[in-house]
């Protein structure tokens, strides 16, 4: 019963740590595939806030470029922080990668990018990769979050019959073939 035990918490740790991203110092290897590295490029996609510029870039929270509002409000920084829609489609180059957070708060890891500036950026990695900010080869999370529901086709058979019944009627389907499709409607 003992083997049985650990065999079950060794099988689902296992399980816990495949769905995780995982960084070994410099390459990033994401939970929906792909990989980011330390030194690569870093494909842009397009700014998802109303004006283009990007949401999830933004001037790194540690950078003495960071723009700040000492009169209480807020207004003006988060545009002055985002990333510009002129970067829309280029690529930044990945100067380190973090983790933030604890186990308590959650973690999160985030790339610290270069776009030909003096400062640098930070990418919150999980959300712009869900809303297309980035793009990473082999990564499925835009796709898979972004993809149209299929519709479920439903026809009763009803519907089929006044259907038919309509073809019959504009002359298009003859007595006889009305009856034949009518038989193979109902069988169903």
């Amino acid at each position: 019963m003992r083997k049985i035990t650990i065999l079950f918490m060794f099988l689902f740790s296992c399980l816990i740590s495949a769905q995780e991203n995982n960084f070994d110092g410099k390459t990033l290897q994401l939970k929906d595939g792909g990989l980011i590295t330390k030194g690569a490029d870093l494909q842009l996609g397009k700014g998802t806030k109303d004006n283009g510029y990007f949401k999830y870039i933004e001037v790194n929270a540690n950078s003495m470029m960071r723009a700040y509002n000492t009169n209480g409000t807020n207004w003006g920084v988060q545009e002055a922080n985002s990333l510009s829609s002129a970067y829309n489609d280029l690529k930044g180059k990945v100067i380190r990668i973090e983790e933030r957070g604890s186990k308590k708060t959650g973690k999160k890891f985030y790339a610290i990018i270069g776009v030909g500036e003096t400062k640098r950026y930070q990418v919150d990695i999980e959300n712009a990769l869900l809303v297309g900010e980035i793009k990473v080869e082999g990564n499925t999370l835009f796709e898979s979050f972004n993809k149209e529901p299929e519709l479920i086709k439903t026809t009763s058979k009803t519907d089929e019959l006044l259907k038919l019944k309509s073809l019959l009627d504009d002359g298009l389907i003859n007595q006889e073939e009305f009856n034949q499709m009518k038989q193979d409607i109902l069988k169903k």
